[in-house]
C-alpha cells in the first residue's frame, strides 16, 4: 500500500511541477488541478458519485484531480472489481494532466528547435527552460 501512495505522489509531483513550467506565450490554458485527500475509500467513492465520474461516461470528461494518497482503507475493499475502479479513476485524471504537460513541452521544444534550426538566437527565457528541462 505503500509504494502505491508513493507512486501516487510521484505522479502528483509530476503534474504539478509541469503546471508551473508554461512558458508566458504559452496558447494552452491548464486549470490548475483539484488536490484531494481522502480518508477512506467511500469518501473518495461518494466525491467521484457526486460529480457523476465513472467509468461509464469518461466520453464526458475527466475532472482534473490529483490525490495526494490512495485512502488507506483501501485494502479493507473486498470486491476486486470495486477497488480497481477506485484505482483507475483516481489515476486517470493524473496521467492526463501528466500527458497534457509533455504535450505542451513538446509543442515548445518543437518550436525552439525550428527557431534555431533557422538560424535564431535562442532568448534567455528558453535556454533557462532547456536547462531546466535537462
Amino acid at each position: 500500500m505503500k509504494r502505491t501512495t508513493l507512486v501516487f505522489l510521484a505522479l502528483t509531483l509530476l503534474g504539478l511541477w509541469g503546471c508551473s513550467e508554461q512558458s508566458a506565450g504559452s496558447r494552452v490554458r491548464i486549470d490548475a488541478p483539484i488536490i484531494v485527500s481522502p480518508d477512506s475509500y467511500r469518501e473518495l467513492q461518494t466525491l467521484f458519485d457526486s460529480i457523476n465520474y465513472t467509468l461509464g461516461n469518461l466520453d464526458r470528461g475527466v475532472p482534473r484531480l490529483v490525490l495526494t494518497q490512495l485512502p488507506e482503507d483501501m485494502e479493507h475493499l473486498n470486491v476486486i472489481s470495486e477497488k480497481k475502479k477506485i484505482f483507475f479513476l483516481s489515476l486517470l485524471p493524473m496521467v492526463l494532466i501528466a500527458n497534457e504537460e509533455i504535450a505542451q513541452q513538446r509543442s515548445r521544444l518543437l518550436a525552439i528547435f525550428e527557431q534555431h534550426r533557422q538560424g535564431e538566437a535562442l532568448s534567455e527565457a528558453d535556454r533557462q527552460w532547456l536547462q531546466k528541462l535537462t
